[in-house]
């Protein structure tokens, strides 16, 4: 047998193993295994032993296709300045089956509500696991700004709210949901989502998943116009330049020399767009100017860094397989 299917066993019929089966055996192994494999378009290989033939399903699958939901006892808590979101809202916690109390905690139908949004979260009796923002909001009755939701962010962080904090946005542009990370969310999802999506895309950010894979935010055709046996030289290059300026602005947010920033923002702009890394251009683009804490400053620069190390995953990638 080895010698006519080697480790194949694309080609094998049940009959083909019926030299030797053991007695309680229901003869139909290899052939369940072939059809595992078509289904979940995967492989089967055989190994040859000296007393059996083992057969191996082999397939892959992406934990981001599975059913994720939220747990029953999440409890979120929620602002927003329009009654059709916060119906919305409590009709979507209804239905992905959550802690029923979130449904008390939805906020905004007055100024105040919205204001006081972050001392509120607070001082509920149990933390929220997630806390849902409404991009911008305006005044319930007159419609005037009266902050946005990502003024709301640094207060929550100041305050000590570890949980997870989400922007709900009609229409983001990269940018946007870029400035939203920086004010310390921990993500972005879209309003008017079935309650089904709402629930996975939450489940992605509180399990710290994510729906959007790190090659949405690079640019390869930077890296394809350089010869595949020079991508080594200029990718430690970059590697090396970016490392040393993040070294450089960590040590300028934390002696305090915060008119130093935007320099050093400026220079790892730059060098990153050189090299197509867009998500971290455009954070870098985002900070710049802004006047912050020096504790918002350092999850800044720790957001920076998990993008970066995605940017150079995928840059070694492309030194050893293209």
């Amino acid at each position: 047998m080895r010698d006519r299917f080697g480790s194949d066993a694309s080609s094998l019929f049940q009959g083909d193993v019926s030299v030797h089966r053991d007695a309680f055996s229901t003869r139909k192994g290899l052939a369940i295994a072939k059809k595992c494999a078509t289904l979940l378009n995967g492989t089967v290989s055989i190994c040859f032993e000296e007393t059996e033939v083992v057969a191996t399903l082999t397939f892959t699958y992406s934990i981001l296709s599975a059913s994720i939901c939220l747990p029953s006892s999440t409890l979120i808590a929620s602002v927003d300045d329009q009654a059709m979101i916060r119906t919305m809202d409590a009709w979507m916690m209804q239905q992905i089956g959550i802690d029923v109390e979130s449904v008390q905690h939805i906020r905004g139908s007055t100024a105040d509500e919205i204001r006081d949004f972050p001392e509120y979260v607070m001082q509920m009796q149990r933390q929220p696991s997630i806390v849902l923002i409404g991009q911008n909001l305006d005044h319930p009755i007159h419609r005037g700004t009266i902050i946005k939701g990502t003024e709301l962010i640094p207060r929550l962080r100041r305050l000590g709210f570890k949980g997870k904090i989400v922007v709900k946005s009609a229409n983001s542009a990269a940018s946007d949901i870029r400035s939203f990370i920086a004010a310390g969310a921990d993500g972005c999802v879209a309003k008017g989502l079935n309650h089904m999506d709402m629930s996975r895309q939450l489940a992605c950010i509180l399990f710290g998943l994510t729906d959007n894979r790190p090659e949405e935010f690079f640019d390869p055709r930077v890296i394809d116009t350089i010869p595949i046996e020079q991508r080594r030289e200029f990718v430690d290059m970059f590697v090396s330049e970016v490392r040393a300026q993040l070294k450089r602005l960590h040590d300028v947010i934390s002696g305090g020399v915060l008119k130093e920033i935007d320099s050093v923002l400026h220079a790892l702009k730059s060098i990153c767009g050189s090299f197509g890394a867009l998500n971290v251009m455009g954070l870098c683009e985002s900070l710049r100017g802004r006047t912050m804490e020096k504790y918002e400053w350092d999850a800044a620069l720790e957001k920076m860094r998990e993008q970066l190390e995605c940017v150079f995953a995928l840059l070694e990638d492309k030194c050893s397989t293209d």
